[in-house]
């Protein structure tokens, strides 16, 4: 639930309120409604590449957004902007089937809140809105499943409060709370520290007095929501982390972690890390049981590459009062992990004492991208994990960059330079660009652009084995990959937002990028830059990451049957709610492309392998941007998954999923999850990934 300037000016302006009524203490006593119940950290983020779950245990969790822009009038009959009740059920249905039946669904619909400013008769209204989806959520969702809503609890209107107390009382109503906790300042000391707690603590007051014994899962994110409220909003430190989950577990039931979709960064170890440590403590599982400890020094934080070998600095401490016996370290991690130590046998160490040694780490080329954890375990002594994350190697650092002109001294290798505070820039010029020279002919995967002080909204990205590709000065079919001559490859990139929230004028450490994926095939020795009018480029950063071997669907081994719909008909995809068409616009490729009408669920039963990992692609558009279109995968094994994009032009979305021990088939699908408008969906295919 991305926070948007309203809730940070309801959030100040109540921690304000609340810090002047009375400063509370630091450590403020557990009510014993939450104290005796344990905490759950769920996971609701979408970071990219992200284990959160599968590595560190927490929790899954999900969110229903409002994307029909739900309100009431201020009217003495009822009067309400609600979406069709079947819509609503299809939509909630997708949602809670990302989740296991016991975990909790949140209900962000922020145009339904009752604040002080809502006139009275609007308040009624809204309330029975609540009431009545509410109702529809229960009537979809498995019986018992935690359902919630997303609010201010510690800012709350007499008439939100009253309603809050009917909906979280009512029989089949709402069943946990779910307050807004991010951390509106840059640190957690002083004064911050004491507006947040009271955050806390005032949710807490509100919550007891509704309904005593319901669970608080507040909503926290490992962002400072400081400025914009987006993606570029700091991420936060490892101690600041810890602060928020320690003092949240000595005070309520559990925390939701959320984030929006967004790239990992090397500033994301620290949270990252300390999210392990606070499960490890949490479990009890996954610790040094002995007295030695593993100092681990992992390069630019936890950042390591794939397709590299690393050699990692390791100190053994004896934290013991008596001299440890001598011992083994071994090293692993997940698929394509490894690592050996060289020396590897610990000697016996007083106590205080130290061992140093290099542990050389391999990261191959099928290794997972994103989080992962690396175990240095010692005989007798237990384990201890570090958390890592896996990138792709960046191709174009430090090889030789050109641009069309240089303004001062923002010269083109400031681009690919492997830092994001350094920038290139141009002069005004007309179709102004940047190239990297790769050194030799490469498999490309994708292209991270991370936009300096320029209007990088309309923009071609270029790859070819020319030095000197012809400028792009025509209109190409929008984000897609379009061969223009021979060995020459076009994408002409639009984003609306891009030039909003990326460059670096502003406050952006951890370096979110515009990511294009490459499809599999496409090569060249020049990857370039070019706007699309007259203008001065500046660019922050261009990362270029190698392209995998082909996808077997170029290999005749993809499981989906008319994948581009180019037959001219839908077989032997099949509706089972709504109704779809074969039309012949907007075509992404080809001559034909899927339509589908409101409401509209499309699938087909492909063939897959037990205990396999695959990758669904596709791309996805809709007519409006109040309009979802969803591409998922479900019966496979494991939970619903989906790609869900509202973008009006094409774009590619990715499923990444892995099949079960017994399962040789999969359900894959195109969704239409609104009440009006067609989406449109082409080129869907299926490939392993290991």
């Amino acid at each position: 639930m991305t926070p948007t300037i309203q809730k940070r000016i309801r959030t100040l302006i109540a921690a304000f309120a609340l810090v002047a009524a009375s400063v509370l203490a630091l450590a403020v006593t557990p009510s014993p409604a939450h104290a005796a119940s344990p905490f759950v950290l769920f996971d609701n983020t979408s970071y990219n590449n992200d284990n959160l779950q599968a590595n560190y245990g927490l929790t899954p969790a999900a969110v229903a957004y409002d994307y029909w822009n739900m309100s009431c009038a201020n009217t003495t009959t009822y009067s309400c902007t609600l979406p069709p009740k079947d819509a609503y059920q299809d939509f909630i249905k997708s949602q809670a089937g990302t989740i296991p039946a016991t975990s909790p669904l949140t209900l962000d619909f922020e145009g339904l809140d009752i604040t002080s400013s809502t006139p009275t008769n609007q308040a009624v209204n809204d309330c029975q809105a609540w009431q009545t989806l509410i109702s529809w959520t229960r009537a979809v969702i498995p019986a018992g499943q935690p359902l919630g809503n997303y609010s201010y609890d510690w800012s709350q209107s007499s008439a939100g409060t009253s309603c809050n107390t009917t909906l979280h009382t009512e029989a089949g109503g709402l069943t946990f709370f779910a307050p807004s906790l991010y951390t509106h300042s840059t640190d957690l000391t002083g004064t911050d520290w004491t507006n947040w707690t009271n955050l806390v603590t005032g949710s807490i007051t509100n919550d007891n007095q509704i309904a005593p014994g319901q669970p608080i899962y507040g909503y926290i994110w490992p962002q400072w929501d400081s400025t914009s409220g987006t993606a570029t909003d700091p991420i936060m430190d490892s101690t600041s982390w810890s602060q928020e989950l320690t003092y949240l577990r000595s005070e309520t039931q559990g925390a939701i972690v959320w984030s929006g979709p967004q790239e990992l960064s090397s500033a994301s170890c620290g949270w990252i890390g300390a999210t392990h440590n606070f499960m490890t403590a949490l479990t009890g599982t996954g610790g040094s049981t002995g007295a030695l400890r593993a100092n681990v020094q992992f390069p630019d934080t936890c950042m390591l590459n794939r397709g590299t070998t690393n050699a990692i600095p390791v100190t053994i401490t004896n934290t013991g009062s008596t001299t440890s016996a001598a011992t083994t370290l071994t090293i692993s991690g997940g698929t394509g992990i490894s690592g050996t130590a060289s020396p590897s046998a610990v000697p016996a160490l007083a106590a205080g004492g130290n061992w140093s040694t290099t542990a050389g780490i391999t990261i191959g080329a099928d290794a997972s991208l994103g989080d992962t954890v690396v175990t240095f375990s010692l005989a007798g002594e237990g384990l201890q994990n570090r958390t890592a994350i896996i990138q792709d190697t960046d191709l174009a650092v430090n090889k030789p960059a050109t641009q069309s002109s240089t303004a001062g001294s923002a010269s083109a290798s400031l681009a690919d330079d492997g830092n994001t505070s350094s920038y290139s820039q141009t002069n005004s010029d007309a179709q102004a660009w940047w190239q990297v020279d790769l050194g030799s002919s490469q498999s490309i995967g994708g292209i991270d652009l991370y936009a300096g002080a320029t209007d990088a909204k309309n923009y071609y990205l270029i790859v070819s084995d020319s030095a000197s590709p012809a400028i792009q000065t025509a209109p190409l079919p929008p984000n897609q990959w379009v061969e223009t001559s021979s060995g020459t490859w076009v994408m002409n990139v639009y984003d609306s937002t891009f030039r909003d929230y990326l460059w670096h004028g502003d406050t952006n450490p951890e370096g979110m990028a515009r990511s294009t994926d490459v499809p599999a095939g496409i090569t060249g020795r020049y990857v370039r830059v070019q706007l699309y009018g007259t203008g001065s480029l500046s660019l922050d950063e261009v990362d270029v990451t190698p392209g995998m071997p082909d996808p077997p669907n170029r290999l005749g081994q993809d499981p989906v049957a008319n994948g581009g719909f180019e037959t001219g008909a839908l077989a032997p995809w099949a509706t089972s709610t709504g109704s779809a068409s074969i039309v012949t616009s907007p075509a992404l490729s080809g001559v034909y492309t899927v339509q589908l009408a409101a409401a509209t669920f499309l699938e087909q039963t492909i063939a897959v392998k037990p205990n396999t990992t695959y990758t669904l692609a596709g791309y996805l558009e809709t007519t409006s941007s109040a309009n979802g279109a969803e591409l998922g995968v479900e019966n496979y094994g494991g939970v619903y998954s989906t790609y869900w994009t509202s973008s009006t032009s094409w774009t590619r979305g990715t499923v990444t999923f892995t099949t079960g021990p017994t399962n040789t088939t999969a359900e894959i699908f195109l969704y239409n999850d609104q009440g009006s408008g067609n989406d449109y969906a082409d080129t869907i295919t299926v490939y392993p990934t290991s």
